[in-house]
């Protein structure tokens, strides 16, 4: 990873396990471990289309992918038999990678922790957060007068 390339910030790497009919109760007396966030199904704020979730958040120092991974793998490895009875019940259990996303800025996953997390039979997802900017919104009047313009066209 090049020190020069502008990355992501506000980095979090969270373990996700979801399900439309996930009880994070269950999940917890299941794996010993309480949850750093959980939302039952149909909560509100909701979580993704309400499902209920059970999640682990990396605390490490530094705000670097590896680090936070390898911090979270920590915590997640001695559950991984547990994880992967929830997975075969249907539940979905991942790693998940967010962070603000500015225009130009990279994210690097080096092989080896990404081969550390294969290792548990982990998804990775990647969930994006970024700026309105006004050169956003140009592009999209842009494009919306792009289209009006193909429409009244084909009308023509």
């Amino acid at each position: 990873m090049m020190g020069s390339e502008r990355q992501w910030a506000q980095l979090a790497v969270t373990l996700l396990v979801s399900g439309a009919d996930l009880d994070p109760g269950s999940v917890t007396e299941r794996l010993g471990v309480p949850p750093d966030f959980s939302r039952a199904p149909g909560a509100v704020p909701a979580f993704r289309a309400g499902a209920g979730c059970w999640g682990l958040v990396a605390d490490a120092p530094g705000t670097s992918l590896p680090s936070l991974l390898d911090a979270l793998l920590a915590r997640v490895r001695p559950l991984s038999a547990q994880l992967r009875a929830l997975r075969a019940e249907g539940h979905r259990v991942s790693i998940d990678v967010s962070g603000l996303v500015e225009s130009g800025a990279e994210l690097t996953l080096p092989p080896d922790v990404l081969s550390r997390v294969n290792e548990l039979g982990l998804a990775l997802s990647f969930s994006t957060e970024a700026p309105v900017t006004e050169t956003a919104e140009d592009l999209l009047d842009q494009i919306l007068d792009q289209r009006e313009n193909a429409t009244e066209q084909d009308r023509g």
